[in-house]
């Protein structure tokens, strides 16, 4: 018996004796509501092998939203939001341009309205093939050629408008334009071979009142007065209990609908009750076994764990090389993640900078995109897209199916926390490995060879054992072919002598350095504890991060029960060694005194956990 079915069935057992609650479990595979069962969908912050190897996925916020397009303060998406605050500045532009809130209510984007000019006013995209501009095709095309592994829609966001076939909302594209826009999207990505990613944000208004209430003749505050049903389904005011089942409803609307891969949600979840979130998770896994296929889920701030979905960081992303698969929310427009008029766009090569950085440090780009609110995708944003996936399309190699080393890179420019979009320089070095641990990559964001000496001062003498290295390469112009680099190692580093001129133009050029065997390992590099299995440190060495390691965790990272002979540890590092598991039994505390630590302790049997510390 696995570890899921002892863990289910004795989660069935104590179920069973504490409730009433018929709960159907049809395999040992099968999801229940409980953390218990749902934490061992991705352990250990592991996730879906494909999303892994994916690391670029595009997103695009569009809807009723959309129409306005007015810049302030680069608000675009919140327009329904701040066009009820009282003398906010969306709040006068849209008495201005379309009227008071209490008459020209949000919902006459969705419903049609004509403004005060008598233009008629209306979230309604015409499909390209009815002489439109919205061309599902042609988005999915532009996706893929991007570079994307994964794509999708913005399903719902704030205001309550769902974007498919809705039977559980009537507030719904299908009902108030004929277009089934998830469905339409979804199904051009996937006949493209991407997979699915469809975001949800409709967590927030439940939590937090997304549409404020302080004009009593405003339709979010009057809906309830009225007793609207319809329109406090739309602007968030249903009771608490009604509005979590509409929550669920909809999730499970798209999921057994269009099969996302992935779903991604939005602030807000934190504060969903308990049991909602839990039967949305085992619902959604369970979907996955009957289909066949691996599916994801992201979280953000502290909504979930790692253990049972993937950590999503919007706008920004880890300061360093992170155990858990994160994601990164990512915008080319400057503030506003929906279309306004004027907008600010980040460059190609900020953009592929940092899928460069993200990839290296564990991470994923989800990358997101503003239509106009007729389907039209600026030229702009498609020119950046192109040029990701031209550089994407000669030098993918040492970005797809990679995973991070040891440590993401080297030179000036830092990223991290908020804000991780960066161009870097020419002396900023990101490295990536293969799946395999024989390949470094190491990827200069700039030509580095005007010396001609280079030199990647990480893999230098003492640091790196280079003696197993095959080869040193350059990526030369078209895939799958190299140029060959002489180099050599002293105290300083990896000497590169690469040529004078540039052997052709890119943002960021790979350097692919072929090994024997597996990449030897580097314990003093990276500054974390670095475990041996074989006395007087030898082999490969097994990283460890900062954290907790049971025996079955250990065991996971090729460290067998009462295997651990020893270990390097650096300043500023804590160490504590258990001979029992769950942290119990004799235990041993090492604080980084020494660079190499030895276990001779005669009495100590063996290491069965472990715990991991940066000291303060």
């Amino acid at each position: 018996m696995n570890l899921r079915a002892l863990i289910i069935l004795v989660l069935i057992l104590s179920l069973t004796q504490a409730s009433s609650a018929q709960i159907d479990i049809d395999s040992s595979d099968t999801y229940i509501p409980e953390w218990e069962s749902l934490n061992t969908h991705n352990p250990d912050g592991g996730a879906a092998e494909w999303i892994m190897d994916a690391k670029f996925g595009i997103y695009f916020h569009w809807g009723a939203y959309s129409v306005p397009a007015f810049r302030y303060h680069s608000l675009g998406e919140w327009y329904p939001r701040f066009m009820h605050v009282p003398g906010h500045g969306v709040n006068k532009h849209h008495i201005e341009k379309y009227g008071n809130p209490a008459e020209w209510p949000y919902h006459n984007f969705i419903n049609g309205a004509y403004d005060k000019k008598g233009n008629w006013v209306k979230f309604q995209p015409v499909i390209a093939r009815d002489g439109g501009n919205f061309d599902p095709e042609a988005w999915a095309e532009l996706f893929r050629a991007a570079g994307a592994r994964f794509a999708g829609p913005c399903a719902e966001h704030h205001d309550g408008y769902s974007l498919w076939n809705s039977e559980v909302n009537e507030w719904n594209s299908f009902n108030k334009t004929g277009l089934d826009i998830v469905g339409q999207i979804t199904t051009a990505i996937k006949n493209k071979g991407l997979k699915v990613v469809t975001t949800f944000h409709h967590a927030y208004p439940i939590v937090w009142s997304y549409y404020p209430e302080e004009d009593p003749d405003y339709w979010p505050s009057k809906c309830k007065e009225t007793g609207d049903t319809s329109l406090m389904r739309l602007y968030g005011k249903l009771p608490k209990e009604q509005s979590l089942n509409l929550w669920m409803d909809k999730l499970q609307e798209v999921i057994d609908n269009y099969r996302p891969d992935y779903i991604w949600h939005d602030v807000g979840l934190r504060d969903i009750d308990e049991d909602y979130k839990k039967k949305y998770l085992a619902y959604y896994y369970n979907k996955s076994l009957e289909w066949g296929k691996d599916v994801v889920v992201t979280y953000k701030n502290n909504d979930l764990n790692h253990d049972c979905a993937v950590y999503d960081f919007e706008g920004g992303g880890s300061d360093d090389v992170t155990e858990y698969v994160w994601v990164n929310d990512q915008n080319l427009l400057k503030g506003t993640w929906s279309y306004i008029e004027g907008i600010d766009y980040f460059t190609s090569s900020i953009v592929i900078h940092s899928l460069i950085t993200i990839a290296s440090k564990n991470g994923v780009l989800l990358l997101n995109v503003s239509p106009r609110s007729d389907g039209t995708i600026p030229d702009e944003q498609k020119s950046i897209l192109n040029d990701t996936g031209h550089w994407l399309s000669h030098f993918g190699e040492s970005i797809y199916n990679t995973r991070p080393w040891a440590t993401y890179g080297e030179g000036p420019t830092q990223s991290g926390g908020y804000g991780a979009m960066k161009e870097c320089t020419s002396q900023d070095i990101r490295f990536t490995i293969s799946k395999d641990s024989t390949i470094l990559y190491a990827i200069f964001c700039g030509w580095p060879g005007k010396d001609e000496k280079v030199s990647i001062s990480t893999l230098k003498k003492g640091n790196i054992d280079l003696s197993e290295l095959v080869r040193a390469e350059l990526f030369d112009y078209y895939p799958g072919t190299y140029i060959e680099i002489d180099y050599s190692q002293d105290v300083n580093g990896l000497n590169l002598k690469f040529a004078d001129e540039k052997p052709y133009e890119a943002v960021a050029y790979p350097l692919k350095l072929t090994f024997k065997n597996k990449i030897p390992a580097t314990g003093i590099l990276t500054k974390e504890p670095l475990i041996f299995t074989e006395n007087g440190w030898k082999g490969e060495g097994i990283l460890l991060p900062e954290g907790n390691y049971t025996t079955r965790q250990l065991a996971k990272r090729g460290i067998k029960d009462n295997t651990l002979t020893g270990f390097r540890i650096n300043a500023g590092w804590e160490i504590e060694l258990f001979e029992d598991d769950d942290f119990s039994g004799k235990s041993i505390r090492s604080v980084s005194l020494t660079k190499n630590v030895k276990l001779l302790d005669k009495d100590f049997e063996g290491v069965s956990s472990l715990r991991i510390r940066k000291l303060k």
